[in-house]
């Protein structure tokens, strides 16, 4: 029981989370997009050797997103969006 809930926890945080940067990259925000990208990826990388570790990285990476579109980072000098 646990592993499902578990599971649909990372399912909708992950969903959440690809939700977040589909809707940035089409507000032109292409560099946040790609720091979420980043983050999302390098998480889940370090916290997968088990299950928990995968979902608490998820939701951490989800966290990261939402937190961006609040406070989004300046793009550096030279970056030029699509």
């Amino acid at each position: 029981m646990n592993n499902l809930i578990f599971a649909l926890i990372g399912g909708l945080a992950t969903a959440f989370n690809f939700l977040i940067i589909i809707h940035k990259i089409r507000k032109k925000f292409i560099f946040n997009a790609l720091i979420d990208i980043v983050a999302f990826v390098l998480i889940v990388y370090l916290t997968s050797s088990t299950l928990t570790g995968m979902v608490i990285g998820m939701i951490a990476s989800m966290l990261i997103s939402i937190y961006l579109i609040f406070n989004p980072v300046e793009e550096p000098k030279g970056f030029k969006n699509v």
